[in-house]
């Protein structure tokens, strides 16, 4: 499964809650994916070859929360994490692993994010 691409720039504001909201979909049959024992894994990062990422979120952490038999993936970076972001241009991918015994690795989503400076202190 290629990634689909994500319409338009994701926009994460500087020193604000940034907060994304998926569901997802069997591109097959159309039906809701069941995340039941997935993993989920978000980055960042100022080009496709960076070799750090700029922000990371994992569902490890409870930056992502997957929904389920709902499909649905919360992603949420705080403020505190944000405000921390240099403003600027970037690229970002969600990728998903499937339980075991599969562990298939998905790269669902990719795109590209601009940090908005903030200008209340």
């Amino acid at each position: 499964m290629s990634a689909g691409i994500f319409p338009g720039t994701l926009e994460i504001e500087q020193g604000g809650t940034f907060k994304q909201t998926w569901t997802f979909r069997d591109t097959a049959t159309g039906a809701l994916l069941n995340l039941t024992g997935y993993t989920a894994k978000m980055q960042g990062r100022e080009t496709y070859a960076s070799a750090t990422a700029v922000w990371s979120l994992s569902d490890s952490t409870g930056e992502i929360v997957l929904g389920g038999a709902l499909g649905t993936a919360v992603c949420t970076l705080s403020s505190t994490a944000t405000a921390a972001l240099a403003p600027g241009r970037g690229v970002w991918d969600f990728i998903l692993t499937t339980p075991a015994p599969g562990l298939e690795v998905l790269r669902i989503a990719r795109g590209e994010y601009l940090v908005t400076p903030r200008v209340s202190r």
